[in-house]
């Protein structure tokens, strides 16, 4: 299975993403793409079965024209690589077999065509555009005579095609082809001819010549303002650029219709011969030339753009074809032909792929940005890598649009594994973490291994939700562990301040369960709880150290209580004897001081 096919998935879902997002969400851009899959429908409903179309070609043209047949191929073509329904790539193939059987010796379909140079130009652009868009080399050797026979034809430098028109619409087939290819002899002949189409412009006009060999005509219509744009669809030019810049005022200022959006075919300044018949009409507005301006107006990023979608919707036939023309009184031609509706389809289609252009242009810039620094930063960009190297090769192929989706999924999965990546780094901090304090990491090792296992192998988003859930895991395992901790905290504040009322100094405990909350606070749960054992055991000490204190001097007590009563009766005992004593003394005392006095009365009375 292709890359392409193998994701078509991603790209249809993204696709329908669109639809809801930036591109999607403008209505005009969104109806035209519904008004390109009805032409397409009504294309098929009238295709034939060997390949052409049972519906008017042009109004000058009744059969099946080759030309006119590629014109209807790319059409359902550009249907198909918008929708990627097969049924519009099966038209699209019976279309070009049918061409293919058709086609001459030398590569032209001179006989079948009344247009220029063999009727080979739009051919071209089909075959190449199957390519391009498939993948395919179905087509290729048809496609490489027709692109011989067209160089060959215009001459190597343009020379030898009159119109300026013409030969802008030759330039965007070879290019188209070196596209598809990538054959450089196509983009040197084409370059040339670029070249020539510059010299061709009139500055004094605003606009081209509307004949090369006779330089001075000057501008008659749409077609010699806008069809040099085509090439800028396929290859940047910026002298053509310049020109066209200038010739966009002119078409407005010229071709604008009676209503906005609405263009006519021609300036009256002289006859302007197309195959063989004049177009003069500078009074009805054409699908046909709107859908030509809407081409230039893409090109260059013009607003004018928008209103000129809106008026070619409005043009849309209910069948799905576009009508012919329309009049100053409101007046509709409601004939429908595959010429005109593949030029309204042209328009929208450019309208489209300018606006996805722009956007993948941009989306194609950040997402080289975004994997570039994905890749500096080491992380997993080898599917990033992968898509944007597919969005280069879709953008390179003018397919916009795949490359918008590539792209889109480029970034995606490069956030997704960047995603991934922060993730697992998460996950193993947070398991570094658990394993200091204290919580057993083994399960968690195995599954942060697996969730690297898919991460290498580009599967970000089964990687992103096994590290989520480890992540969760780990945080469960740490939240139990912390309520643990916080559970002997409590318990330990509990028993010192319970201690702490039968009395004793517990500071030492008190301080160890402070710096163990600290230690909590800090995530470090396993040096908070042995600090928390430590507070609690100092706790005891100090509590046991009261407790024998206690009974120390209970003891003492004990032992001394009868000496104590001894102590007391002695004393009191000896205080008795003494208060006797001195009792006795003072009486001796007294009889003494008596005794002396009758001692000294005796002597007197003797004498």
């Amino acid at each position: 299975m292709s890359i392409r096919k193998g994701c078509l998935i991603v790209i249809l879902v993204l696709f329908f993403i669109q639809l809801c997002g930036q591109v999607y969400s403008q209505p005009l851009t969104s109806k035209a793409v519904e008004s390109i899959l009805r032409s397409a429908n009504w294309l098929l409903e009238n295709q034939g079965g060997n390949g052409g179309f049972m519906v008017q070609m042009a109004s000058n043209v009744k059969k099946n024209d080759p030309l006119i047949l590629a014109c209807a191929s790319i059409v359902l073509l550009e249907a198909y690589k918008l929708s990627h329904e097969e049924r519009f790539l099966y038209g699209a193939n019976k279309t070009l077999q049918l061409l293919g059987n058709w086609q001459n010796s030398d590569g032209s379909w001179s006989d079948r065509s009344i247009f220029l140079a063999g009727g080979t130009y739009y051919p071209i652009a089909s075959f190449a555009k199957y390519e391009l868009y498939t993948g395919k080399l179905n087509y290729r050797p048809m496609l490489v005579k027709a692109v011989n026979y067209l160089i060959n034809y215009t001459g190597k430098y343009g020379e030898k095609q009159p119109y300026i028109f013409e030969l802008a619409e030759y330039t965007y087939a070879v290019l188209l082809a070196w596209r598809a290819t990538n054959n450089t002899f196509y983009l040197e002949t084409a370059e040339k001819w670029i070249n020539t189409l510059i010299k061709g412009f009139n500055a004094k006009e605003g606009a081209w010549f509307t004949k090369i060999a006779w330089l001075g005509w000057g501008p008659q219509g749409m077609w010699d303002a806008a069809l040099p744009a085509l090439i800028l669809t396929v290859y940047e030019s910026n002298e053509l650029r310049k020109c066209l810049n200038i010739s966009i005022e002119w078409a407005y200022k010229h071709l604008l219709a009676f209503e906005g959006g609405a263009y006519k075919a021609s300036f009256l300044y002289a006859p302007l011969i197309i195959s063989g018949r004049e177009v003069t009409d500078a009074v009805n507005a054409y699908p046909h030339f709107s859908a030509e301006f809407l081409i230039l107006s893409s090109v260059l990023s013009d607003e004018r753009a928008d209103e000129t979608v809106k008026w070619l919707l409005s043009m849309q036939a209910p069948n799905g074809g576009f009508f012919y023309l329309k009049k100053p009184n409101g007046e509709v031609e409601n004939e429908t032909f595959i010429w005109d509706t593949f030029w309204v389809v042209q328009g929208l289609c450019t309208y489209i792929d300018e606006t996805y252009k722009r956007m993948a242009s941009a989306e194609l810039k950040n997402a080289e940005k975004v994997v570039k620094e994905a890749e500096e930063a080491e992380i997993n960009v080898l599917k990033g890598k992968k898509y944007l190297s597919e969005a280069l090769k879709a953008y390179e192929k003018l397919n916009y649009e795949l490359s918008l989706n590539y792209t889109r999924a480029a970034i995606k999965t490069t956030i997704e594994s960047r995603k991934a990546f922060r993730l697992l780094k998460t996950a193993t901090s947070y398991m570094e973490n658990a394993s200091i304090i204290g919580v057993n990491i083994t399960r968690f090792e195995k599954e942060i291994e697996e969730a690297r296992g898919k991460y290498g192998l580009g599967m970000y988003d089964e990687a992103i939700k096994k590290a989520d859930e480890t992540i969760k895991e780990i945080r469960e395992a740490v939240n139990l562990r912390r309520n643990e901790t916080l559970r002997v905290l409590k318990e330990t504040e509990n028993f010192i301040y319970n201690s702490m009322e039968k009395g004793g100094n517990f500071s030492i405990a008190k301080k160890h369960l402070e710096e163990a909350y600290k230690l909590f606070e800090e995530g470090r749960y396993t040096e908070a709880r042995d600090l928390a054992e430590e507070a609690r055991k100092a706790a005891l000490q100090e509590l046991k150290g009261e407790r024998n204190m206690i009974n120390i001097q209970s003891l003492v007590l004990l032992l001394l209580t009868p000496t104590v009563v001894i102590t007391l009766i002695f004393t009191l005992t000896r205080e008795r004897w003494r208060r006797r004593e001195k009792a006795t003394v003072k009486v001796q005392t007294e009889y003494k001081a008596l005794l002396q006095k009758y001692i000294v009365l005796e002597e007197e009375e003797n004498q």
